[in-house]
């Protein structure tokens, strides 16, 4: 089993609120359905939903009554990129089902307390690509949270004992400084204790690069095989899977 993650920043233009980027999408998705090897998807919300949520500040402290129209305009907005994404997989021959994060975990403090694999793996044995996103969920302690799809893969990943996580950037992977700069480096491998410039990165509701590596360490410490590839390059993809390797960052735990 793999779980693949559809960065927001790959499959939508961050900067232009709510706008798919179809061919990229596409072919992400011809690449996946290509895969000889059961697959679950989990995607970030990009321009379908950071915007409002970083406007109003869901998710960002205790909830109040006053973000309530966001909130659902958040749920719409996450769920309207959903869909683009299952009818992609499904144009690809695959056979997506959506599993929103609100109806199977319980946040508290802004991270996941109780998640229910039991529709993920049900759906996985029957043969169906489960499908997961980032999202707006219950939060016991402030009322509303939301959970991005970093975390989602750690869950995921568990649920379905998968054996390769790969997370799909708009970059090669992780650089020794801002990969804008001329002289920067691809680093093929990083773990906890590696030296990386990250650069001034604008933080976004769901954490930047760092917040993100975070995840993908306590999956690698998990005995999961982390990578980074870039998703406009979706052949790397394959690459991986056949090979075990390609241009991309390996994510290792703490001593490797």
């Amino acid at each position: 089993m793999i779980v693949i993650k559809l960065g927001g920043s790959v499959i939508t233009d961050k900067d232009v609120e709510k706008t798919l980027l179809p061919d990229v999408l596409a072919g992400l998705a011809g690449s996946i359905a290509a895969l000889d090897e059961p697959v679950a998807i989990v995607h970030g919300a990009g321009s379908f939903g950071h915007k409002v949520a970083k406007a109003t500040g869901v998710g960002s402290g205790p909830h109040v009554p006053e973000r309530d129209a966001a909130v659902a305009r958040i749920s719409a907005d996450v769920r309207e990129l959903n869909l683009h994404v299952i009818n992609a997989l499904a144009d690809a021959g695959l056979k997506p089902v959506s599993i929103p994060p609100s109806s199977v975990c319980v946040a508290s403090d802004g991270g996941i307390k109780t998640f229910s694999g039991e529709a993920a793996e049900r759906w996985s044995r029957q043969g169906m690509t489960p499908v997961t996103f980032g999202d707006v969920v219950a939060d016991e302690a402030m009322g509303v949270s939301i959970i991005s799809g970093d975390q989602l893969m750690m869950e995921f990943a568990r649920s379905l004992d998968a054996r390769l996580a790969v997370f799909v950037a708009d970059v090669d992977g992780v650089f020794d400084r801002p990969p804008a700069e001329e002289d920067a480096i691809l680093l093929t491998e990083v773990s906890p204790e590696t030296a990386v410039s990250f650069g001034e990165v604008e933080s976004d509701v769901t954490g930047a690069l760092r917040g993100k590596l975070e995840w993908m360490f306590r999956m690698a410490e998990a005995g999961i095989e982390t990578w980074i590839v870039n998703g406009h390059a979706p052949e790397r993809l394959a690459d991986l899977v056949a090979d075990g390797s390609t241009v991309g960052t390996r994510i290792v735990s703490g001593g490797q």
